[in-house]
């Protein structure tokens, strides 16, 4: 391995004044490339420099680490002489080429910010957005992300002017070099789909796949101390994702990482080095497991050439690193394909064979807006606009029905780094998320597509990504994690299409193309998509419809008028809140007050409220005393249980006692009942037996109260009394007496009245365009006298998440959602009501008291004047 020159002297490059045994090969042949391989190394050293520029506390990328590649290269090559002076040339330039993308000038920054560049599809305002406005961590990802395309771009335009052979000037090999340095930061099946096994540049031949595949090798390998000096690291004291890669390095400590074995027949990758940080050393076993993936997959692809460019190379990676302070072992959590998938595709998580569907057609629906937010970005004027199509075809002829749409597709990087990979989601990716696009994903999982086995036990993927020509065929079987996969180009073929079994599937929709119309129906708004079922033997086509609108009628609120992304309407039957100035009207004007050790009588009107108000649970806390006769104990002795709570007669009187708020705290007691002597519980237990007998359970009143309640006045015909503790929920301005009941039945109320029942009222509830089957707007998110009826819905807003099944929303989501809807008709009260300004405010905090989650949906406006 070539030791580094620090500084270049005579106006020669580092690689001149340390030139790697590759490039001495070519000299000791007096090859005709010398001197252009010369030149490149020059040029590229200049070019390299500058990085720091950009990266100054990333691993170094300069020729130096360059020079080290080249050296892994030749040591990898099992015979340097059986390979061409083009091939050589092309290995060292690509080595040298390959990171020139790390580097950007000014202007090239500008356009970047711009999001002016054809070379990636990340959205520089995502990526600035991600790093809270960081704009240079922000240009620093992006370039890092890109620089691999980046450096085939300033390949062909810097250096096509070097490229050539010089015998031959007129034929050039710059498009393999800017390839080959393109394909070390792409995957091997990128390399294979991109790059020919054989060429022919005048009288060379040589092999890109194989020297896209020593170059990976070898820049991967490039993973000590050296490309992470000591001393450097100090003087830069990198952060966060900087730090963590630089310290991995230094773990490794031998430099000479390929050798023979021991009988000379095969080539080993080892390492030697210790580490005294778990964190660290996972990575550095990440960074293991992923040379152990490249020696894999280049050594399956070099079997297939001819012998003199076979690797020989042995798997896996000889690791020698020991851990210092821990103990580290070779197990590794793994995932049993056939148990989980279970758990995932069946009854038991989904709960209806029906949402495989369901799956299937939100899968659709995220690719059809996918392509959609795509095509509004990019395309020109006087171009067509982009229609969504998602058709259901059943054709019982075929023994098929298939689920096709015209969306984005996938790419076979997609394909294998999320679509087969269970639980990694493609929308919830970078890869996603940085295109910057105006759509949210219904999908967020990655586990919806399991779901069709449910459908069907054989299923067939067509597929391809709407900017590719090739085309992809997955056959998958519900029992096997194998896959088959089949490629050919086909730009005719737009989108997905998923294939099902025609008999299992009918019978989930028992046979009915009507059924599968309904459910299809109920389950999907079709805002903007064209979305038809076909039934190819009956010659039955049926496109779907449900689209929202605003309302027109007047007891409508269009919920797009107040909520962020979001739209339907909710119904309110009674928008008429009462604000009392007073208190006479819930307890009379007289009433008891307990203080914690008296009971006093006092006038409503004249009480401190701050005494009996609890400003933080919105209530009042009393007990009702209830005089009973003995004529009504023995009436409601005859009756049933049932019959016990109706209301009493006129001729019961009740005394109401108000509590202090600390001494609403100790009391803990529901109901009592006594006969003047002893106090019985009206526990449920006793309530079908004669109030009357002797043989009730006794339970003492708490001492508090017991003394003060016997003491109280009672005429002498009311024997027996019942003592209940309740509340009342409300709002209120102590200060200027206002009062807002937030319950219309509250538990005074309840005692001994019977409670009308709320109606069942139809709540529906779509998230991005598909429903929500089992949500329902929380029952205590009313108000008094405010009726809220029908109510339906469509949330785009990101915010807003359900559960891995949809079937209901994630908690803070549901508290969301809730009190957005459920603060609506205040809102729409104060809009349409001339109110003080006291009123207005009483109302206000009300709703920042009681839906506090709410003002996450709120338009912005609404916010401001309201809240």
């Amino acid at each position: 391995m070539s030791s580094e020159i620090g500084v270049a002297k005579d106006n020669q490059s580092k690689f001149e004044l340390n030139p790697p045994a590759l490039f001495r090969y070519l000299e000791k042949k007096n090859s005709e490339f010398v001197g252009t391989v010369k030149m490149i190394a020059s040029r590229a050293e200049q070019h390299l420099s500058m990085i720091p520029n950009i990266f100054p506390g990333y691993t170094l990328h300069d020729i130096n680490h360059s020079i080290r590649i080249i050296d892994y290269m030749y040591k990898l090559i099992d015979d340097v002489e059986k390979l061409t002076d083009l091939e050589i040339t092309v290995l060292i330039c690509s080595a040298l080429l390959h990171d020139t993308g790390m580097y950007c000038s000014t202007d090239e920054i500008q356009e970047i910010k711009k999001n002016n560049y054809s070379y990636s599809e990340i959205n520089f305002e995502a990526l600035l957005q991600r790093h809270q406005g960081d704009e240079d961590a922000a240009l620093q990802h992006f370039i890092r992300e890109n620089h691999a395309r980046r450096s085939a771009v300033l390949v062909k335009s810097l250096f096509n002017d070097q490229l050539f052979i010089p015998s031959q000037s007129t034929t050039n090999f710059v498009e393999s070099v800017a390839l080959i340095c393109e394909s070390h930061n792409e995957s091997v099946e990128w390399v294979t789909r991109n790059l020919p096994k054989y060429e022919e540049k005048g009288r060379y031949s040589f092999n890109p796949q194989y020297c896209a595949l020593l170059l990976r090798l070898g820049d991967i390998l490039d993973f000590d101390s050296q490309r992470t000096p000591a001393e450097l690291y100090r003087i830069i004291s990198p952060k966060g994702f900087s730090k963590e890669e630089w310290e991995k390095h230094f773990i490794i400590d031998n430099r000479d990482k390929i050798k023979f074995n021991d009988e000379r027949t095969q080539k080993k990758i080892y390492l030697m080095g210790s580490c005294a940080d778990v964190g660290i050393h996972r990575k550095v076993l990440d960074y293991i497991h992923w040379i152990n993936k490249e020696i894999n997959s280049a050594n399956i692809i070099t079997d297939t050439f001819d012998n003199k460019y076979r690797l020989n190379l042995k798997y896996p990676v000889e690791n020698n690193i020991r851990s210092n302070g821990f103990s580290f072992s070779d197990l590794q959590l793994n995932i049993e394909y056939s148990a989980v998938s279970k758990l995932l595709i069946g009854e038991n998580l989904y709960n209806n064979k029906k949402h495989g569907l369901r799956e299937l057609i939100q899968n659709s629906i995220d690719a059809c807006n996918m392509r959609k937010s795509l095509d509004d970005t990019t395309r020109k004027f006087g171009e067509d606009e982009y229609k969504p199509v998602i058709k259901i075809i059943m054709d019982e002829d075929e023994n098929m029905v298939t689920v096709e749409d015209n969306g984005v597709g996938m790419s076979i990087d997609t394909i294998r780094n999320y679509f087969l990979r269970i639980g990694k989601s493609y929308y919830s990716s970078d890869d996603y998320l940085l295109k910057g696009l105006n759509y949210t994903p219904i999908g967020n999982f990655g586990i919806g597509f399991l779901a069709c086995f449910m459908l069907s036990d054989n299923v067939e993927v067509e597929t391809r990504y709407f900017k590719n020509k090739e085309k992809y065929k997955i056959l998958l079987t519900k029992d096997s994690e194998f896959v088959c996969l089949d490629e050919n180009e086909n730009v005719s073929f737009n989108g997905t299409k998923i294939s099902l079994d025609y008999k299992s599937f009918m019978e989930i929709f028992n046979n009915s193309f009507s059924e599968l119309c309904n459910f299809i129906k109920e389950y999907f708004v079709t805002n903007n998509t064209r979305l038809e079922i076909i039934d190819r033997k009956r010659e039955q086509r049926e496109t779907i419809e449900n689209v929202f609108l605003k309302s027109s009628e007047n007891n409508h609120l269009n919920i797009s008028d107040y909520l962020q992304h979001t739209e339907g309407f909710i119904e309110v039957e009674n928008n008429s809140l009462v604000i009392q100035d007073d208190m006479n009207s819930l307890f009379g004007d007289k009433c008891m007050y307990f203080d914690g050790e008296n009971i006093y009588q006092i006038n409503t009107a004249e009480i401190d409220m701050d005494k009996i108000y609890n400003p933080v649970l919105n209530k009042i806390s009393y007990l009702e005393v209830s005089l009973l006769t003995d004529e009504y104990l023995e009436q409601i002795a005859k009756e049933n249980r049932l019959k016990l709570l109706k209301p009493f007669d006129d001729s019961t009187k009740k005394i109401i006692i108000l509590l202090g708020i600390d001494v609403s705290k100790e009391l803990k007691m529901t109901s009592y009942f006594t006969d003047g002597h002893k106090i019985l519980s009206l526990a449920e237990e006793v309530l079908d037996r004669n109030l009357s007998d002797a043989g009730l359970i006794f339970n003492d009143i708490p001492p508090l109260l017991k003394k003060q309640i016997l003491e109280l006045d009672i005429e002498e015909i009311y024997k027996k009394i019942v003592v209940r503790k309740g509340e009342i929920r409300l709002h209120a301005d102590c200060k200027a007496r206002k009062l807002l009941l937030i319950d219309e039945f509250s538990s005074r109320n309840h005692l001994f009245h019977e409670v009308p029942e709320i109606e069942d009222r139809a709540e529906t509830l779509y998230l991005r365009n598909v429903l929500v089957d089992n949500w329902a707007l929380e029952t205590h998110k009313k108000s008094s006298n405010i009726h809220i009826g029908e109510i339906k819905v469509n949330v785009i807003n990101k915010i807003i998440e359900p559960t891995l099944t949809r079937s209901d929303l994630r908690k803070e989501s549901k508290k969301i959602l809730s009190d957005a809807l459920a603060m609506l008709p205040l809102i729409n009260f104060m809009q349409n009501n001339d109110l003080s300004k006291v009123e207005e405010n009483l109302i206000k905090s009300f709703i920042q008291s009681e839906y506090p989650n709410g003002q996450f949906l709120l338009l912005e406006s609404i916010k401001e004047k309201y809240l």
